[in-house]
């Protein structure tokens, strides 16, 4: 039998838990806002359940010795609520700040690594061209010399 001690804590596990579970959201929210990422939005949206679930799983297994209650959920559901009610824009705000710093950090970071593609990229733009241009010019030549051979081309 567990005592009223524990389920209070476990109660205040999954209070916490529905909490970060928000706050998790948030984030995933504010990469998808700062990416672009229209197409990709199961994918998110099926990591944030899973890693949520495992959230759920490690509290419980750790707190109430993997029993489910319906206070658990009740938990899970009033952390999630407190934070939309209360915390969502304030930290909402921050966390796409955040974001978007690290966007700016990482750009900065693999910024000479883009530099070094374009001019990579540029080169062997510059190679087709003057390939193609070769072959076009190799092309008419082939094409002269068919046409004053005996014959008029006709192999």
């Amino acid at each position: 039998m567990v005592n009223v001690k524990e389920q209070l804590i476990m109660f205040l596990s999954c209070l916490m838990t529905g909490f970060l579970a928000g706050v998790i959201y948030c984030v995933l929210r504010a990469v998808k806002k700062e990416f672009k990422l229209k197409k990709s939005v199961p994918v998110i949206d099926i990591s944030f359940w899973v890693v949520v679930l495992f959230l759920y799983y490690s509290v419980l297994y750790k707190s109430g010795e993997g029993q489910m209650r319906g206070f658990v959920l009740l938990g899970g559901f009033c952390g999630s609520a407190l934070y939309f009610l209360c915390f969502d824009k304030k930290i909402r705000k921050f966390v796409e700040g955040a974001v978007h710093i690290i966007c700016v950090i990482i750009d900065k970071i693999f910024m000479p690594f883009r530099k070094i593609r374009e001019v990579f990229c540029n080169i062997l733009k510059k190679l087709v061209k003057i390939v193609h241009n070769k072959q076009k010019k190799g092309r008419k030549f082939v094409k002269k010399i068919l046409e004053k051979a005996p014959g008029n081309g006709v192999i």
